[in-house]
Order: C-alpha cells, then structure tokens, then sequence
C-alpha cells in the first residue's frame, strides 16, 4: 500500500505534486482526484499507481510536464 512507501519516496511524491500544481500543470481539485484514486486502488489492493501515472492516464498532466517536474526536484536535491 502506499503508506507502506519509504519516507524519502512519500516526501519525493508530495514534492512532486506540488510542483506540478504550481507550475499550474494540474490543479488542485485534479490533484484531489487521482489521490482520491490512488487511496481507492490501495484499499481495493488493486497494484499502488503513482500520482503522475494517474494524473497521465487521466489526461491531466503530459509526459513532457512530468519530466519538467521530476528534472526540477532532482536539480534541486543536488543543488
């Protein structure tokens, strides 16, 4: 299940989709959705999808705006 995620790699995904909602990527309430999605998968035990994939698979967010984010969270980390 998600919650059963490394501490680095929870703090790496809520760095993630707060980027992307401030870069104005995906918003808020399309944030809300694909967790709300993403809760529903792990409690069903359906196999953990991450944010990103979701909000892709959605239509919310392109490959080319992930890349972005995650270039820009690992810029950061080794900065």
């Amino acid at each position: 299940m998600g919650q059963d995620l490394p501490k680095n790699i929870q703090k790496l995904c809520y760095r993630f989709v707060n980027t992307a909602v401030k870069k104005g990527f995906i918003t808020e309430d399309q944030l809300k959705d694909a967790m709300l999605k993403q809760l529903e998968d792990d409690l069903n035990e359906r196999p953990h999808r991450l944010i990103g994939t979701i909000l892709f698979e959605k239509g919310w967010i392109t490959w080319q705006q992930i890349d972005i984010v995650l270039k820009e969270l690992f810029k950061k980390r080794e900065g």
